[in-house]
């Protein structure tokens, strides 16, 4: 209870004065276009993709900005579509569900199977994951975006981050960057329909985005049907010049049927399958998702500016899953009820210290989830007898600073840290069995330093260094497992993981070359792993022996020809002042091969059970090239390759899914008066691949073989149309 007071005082005391009163991606982008607006009156809560590229090129690691223009050129669906050009994101489907993927960063979360951890993600500059850091797909529409920035490890310190993946920022279109209206609808292999509506405008010092969309999808698995409907709207005020608020409003209603997991005969015979079990428990995810946020932004005066933030969402899950009274995981239906408050007080200071240019960035940020937690046996499908019944309170107090100061007009350090105390409490309402009264309070105390440099050889290019600390507390999913000998819920005492990176790379473009290259090495203690006692016996999410990631984050974008610059004026739409983007990057027809590579060396440390081995969930080396031909008439067209290596499924490095290579091709065409086609052709070859798979301790152990693999997408063919004025 102190705790929960605590937190509704600070955030009463975050509540904002009006209430009361160039990042170098390896992907190429459209030019911005500034008119009447956007360029007299921008957004203070919300900045331009420009701005945010200014914003990441000051940081001493590797970033990235995505421009939802570069992924509304084919299919636009899920966190798959948004990160397959950007290096150092694994982010594929978990097989025919659209929603879910495996996204990691540099190892992160690699071995929870299902949802996100490790990951920071925030809409907004806001945050979306819970405050235990347990993420979800479900409340992103890629099509109601802007941008996306990606920070890699440390460099999410700016929005208090202390994960070893970093965090990754959705932003979203306001009345000043929107069309005033737009509308796109895809459709494609497996019942596959896309649509979205969505609209934008200024009024005075009033400016409004609203986007309304649906997703359905039949899938390519048995059991594997998808519906999703979603709304998304912000709505800002300007008080005065330097004064703007904003309001963030989301619901998803989202209707999965789970086809589960193939084993590695299945995927290479019969990818299409679902899972028997699937099919009998009629495995499902079914979520409702309400999220209302607020962002203020003062500008003090030209060097000084103060943020502050307030969210509260609340998300229902209604989850059955497969049910064994006797299997660690035999989970049943799971019932959850979150409510999730949360608020952020940030300044930024850019005034010269000792006569050079210095940034002064500092915050609070407290977070809080309530989990009304049920389990229930699943009797076939059917809800049966209460199991388990729990309350978990998850709670984090996070304090960051970070200065860069500028020795030199061309060399700066930064140095900054964060400082956390978490809370992850566990309430045993359910006491009849035998396993008796599981409840459990546990708290976290971290301290995650930051040191970096950045040297800046020439306007477009930059090399980069970095050490850092991680700190991580486990999820309340890992703390309170699931299932039991008696069917019950069992708490587990388990420390926070740590890490210490180093990160050594360089950004830039020079000619027709534009890259990021990044090389990183961390250092892991208690990294939590899903691991077997010496008997082989389940021990569900423990904190495992030491280990290590390393690797490699390239991307190039090389222009292999570029026509002459033809004269070209912006085209207008009759009924809109906004000028109508151009489909090419550049005023020229060009070729551009864009290519991504990632090394991935994640391994135990000398360990008595899994010596060197890899840790399972990723495999070791991922490429991915597009050529693409973008001719100055508006037409665009070029294949794209994927190879990625096989992949290991268990920590005693005894089963893998095999390494895979996959063709594809888009075609399309984009109009100056607005209105765009496109055709999409994905593996064009049908290979049967396992796109992921979960992780678990030592396949030769499970009771015949093991089913931990999603079947990556067959051939598939997908047309769009857009419209916007």
């Amino acid at each position: 209870m102190k705790h929960r007071l605590l937190l509704s005082a600070i955030l009463i005391g975050l509540t904002p004065l009006s209430a009361q009163q160039s990042s170098l991606p390896a992907t190429t982008t459209l030019p911005e276009v500034t008119v009447n607006a956007t360029q007299d009156n921008p957004s203070l809560t919300v900045p331009s993709s420009s701005a945010a590229r200014t914003e990441l090129a000051r940081t001493p690691g590797n970033t990235s900005v995505v421009d939802a223009e570069t992924y509304r050129l084919g299919r636009s669906s899920s966190f798959e579509d948004i990160f397959s050009s950007i290096p150092g994101v694994y982010s594929p489907a978990r097989g025919s569900d659209g929603d879910e993927v495996k996204l990691s960063i540099r190892g992160s979360g690699l071995d929870l199977g299902f949802h996100l951890r490790g990951i920071k993600l925030l809409q907004d500059g806001v945050p979306v994951t819970l405050a235990d850091g347990f993420g979800d797909f479900q409340s992103i529409d890629p099509l109601s975006l802007d941008y996306v920035e990606v920070f890699r490890g440390s460099n999410a310190l700016r929005y208090g981050s202390t994960t070893l993946g970093g965090a990754i920022n959705f932003v979203s279109p306001t009345g000043y960057s929107a069309d005033p209206f737009r509308i796109r609808l895809e459709g494609g292999s497996y019942g596959y329909l896309n649509g979205q509506i969505s609209s934008g405008g200024v009024s005075g010092p009033f400016d409004y985005y609203i986007s309304t969309s649906f997703l359905n999808r039949d899938g390519f698995q048995e059991h594997s049907e998808l519906r999703n409907r979603r709304f998304f709207g912000n709505f800002g005020y300007r008080i005065s010049d330097d004064i703007e608020t904003r309001f963030f409003l989301t619901y998803v209603e989202s209707r999965s049927a789970l086809p589960g997991n193939l084993t590695a005969d299945q995927i290479r015979t019969n990818p299409r399958a679902a899972s028997a079990d699937a099919i009998a428990f009629d495995q499902r995810r079914d979520v409702d998702w309400f999220r209302i946020a607020n962002k203020t932004t003062f500008q003090i005066d030209s060097e000084q500016r103060l943020e502050t933030s307030l969210y509260y969402t609340y998300f229902l899950l209604d989850h059955p899953l497969f049910w064994n009274p006797f299997f660690l995981n035999g989970l049943g239906v799971r019932y959850g009820t979150y409510n999730s408050f949360g608020g952020e007080l940030r300044y930024l200071n850019e005034a010269d210290l000792f006569g050079r240019k210095n940034r002064l960035t500092m915050g609070f940020a407290p977070a809080a989830t309530f989990l009304h937690d049920e389990r229930l046996i699943n009797d076939f499908g059917k809800r049966g007898a209460r199991v388990g019944d729990g309350d978990t309170t998850a709670i984090n107090y996070d304090f960051y600073i970070e200065d860069q100061h500028y020795l030199t007009d061309q060399f700066s350090l930064i140095l900054g840290s964060s400082f956390t105390y978490a809370v992850r409490n566990f309430d045993d309402n359910f006491l009849t069995d035998p396993n008796g009264d599981q409840s459990r309070d546990q708290s976290y105390t971290g301290f995650s330093p930051k040191l970096g440099a950045l040297y800046e050889l020439s306007q477009r290019t930059q090399l980069f260094a970095n050490v850092s600390r991680s700190f991580e507390p486990p999820t309340t999913v890992e703390i309170v497992g699931l299932g039991g000998p008696a069917g019950d819920v069992l708490t587990r005492e388990i420390s926070e993981q740590t890490a210490t990176t180093i990160e050594v790379g360089t950004r830039g473009e020079s000619g027709r070359f534009k890259w990021e290259i990044a090389y990183y090495y961390s250092w892991l203690k208690n990294e939590l792993l899903t691991l077997n006692d010496s008997a082989g016996n389940p021990l569900g999410t423990i904190n495992g022996p030491d280990t290590h990631h390393q690797g490699i984050e390239f991307g190039l974008d090389t222009v292999l020809w570029q026509s002459s610059p033809p004269a070209m004026a912006i085209a207008t739409s009759a009924k809109s002042a906004k000028a109508v983007m151009p489909v090419q990057a550049h005023e020229a027809s060009q070729l551009t091969l864009k290519q991504i590579f990632n090394w991935n060396d994640f391994r135990f440390d000398n360990s008595e059970s899994y010596g060197d081995n890899q840790l399972a969930g990723a495999p070791e080396f991922f490429y991915r090239a597009e050529l693409l031909l973008e001719l100055s008439n508006g037409i665009y067209m070029g294949p794209n390759f994927q190879w990625v290596s096989k992949l290991p499924a268990d920590y005693a490095n005894s089963l893998y899914a095999d390494g895979y290579a996959i063709l594809g091709f888009r075609l399309g065409y984009r109009s100056p008066k607005g209105w765009t086609i496109f055709a999409e052709a994905r593996n064009l070859t049908d290979e049967n691949y396992a796109s992921s798979a979960e992780p678990i301790a030592d396949a030769r152990t499970s009771f015949g073989p093991a089913q931990v693999f999603h079947p990556g997408e067959p051939l598939s063919f997908f047309a769009g149309f857009e419209y916007k004025f």
